[in-house]
């Protein structure tokens, strides 16, 4: 009974089509906040105090942003049907989530590229690639955080199993829907942590090799 009930059909449709809407999120996040943060480090790397203070300003900003907070006001701002997050994002509420997000993004991926530039040019290439990882548990946290679309309506992999786990007679077999869901967010972590790290010992053994032919 149990394995039917985790492993029904229109359950698990429901449940990987949220997922992917998860991930497209996460990409969108990732894909806006990193071309922001590009800029912004740039800036705080520089020698020009005037864009130096701006870029700091900004990532205080950015810090101090809870997501629910921007996430709810910016459903405000929009309506269910707004012409520009359509056309950028294809769903509203994808968009709204994705800019609730973007400045966790943006204050976390600009310190990373800092690092890297720095170390880099140090040429310190063990400490530049530690960027990967970082960057890895960072995208971990953003995957994380594209659960929060829900709160507005979004269609991810975490309503559909609260969905699922409520329409359970029993508060175990709730508890083992929720467990399940749980599982495999942990998975999914631990393969994009792996990635991370597998991009970075690539990283270095590409450096070492080079220095070695040198």
């Amino acid at each position: 009974m149990l394995i039917d009930i985790l492993f029904d059909g229109v359950f698990l449709n429901k449940f990987l089509m949220g997922f992917l809407v998860n991930l497209k999120i996460t990409a969108l996040c990732c894909l806006v906040g990193g071309i922001a943060a590009v800029p912004v480090a740039a800036a705080r790397l520089g020698t020009n105090r005037f864009f130096k203070a701006i870029a700091n300003a900004f990532l205080t900003l950015c810090r101090a942003a809870p997501v629910f907070v921007v996430l709810f006001f910016l459903l405000g701002q929009f309506t269910t049907e707004n012409e520009t997050l359509e056309l950028w994002f294809g769903d509203t509420r994808v968009g709204i989530a994705v800019l609730a997000i973007a400045p966790f993004v943006v204050h976390h991926f600009a310190g990373h590229f800092e690092d890297f530039t720095f170390q880099y040019w140090l040429r310190d290439y063990h400490g530049a690639f530690v960027m990967f990882p970082n960057i890895a548990r960072s995208i971990i946290v953003i995957f994380s955080a594209s659960c929060l679309g829900a709160a507005i309506g979004v269609s991810e992999a975490m309503s559909a199993l609260f969905i699922h786990a409520d329409s359970q007679d029993s508060g175990f077999l709730r508890l083992c829907v929720l467990a399940f869901g749980a599982l495999f967010f942990v998975m999914i972590a631990q393969v994009i942590q792996a990635l991370g790290r597998g991009a970075f010992s690539l990283a270095v053994w590409s450096m070492d090799r080079k220095a070695a032919k040198e």
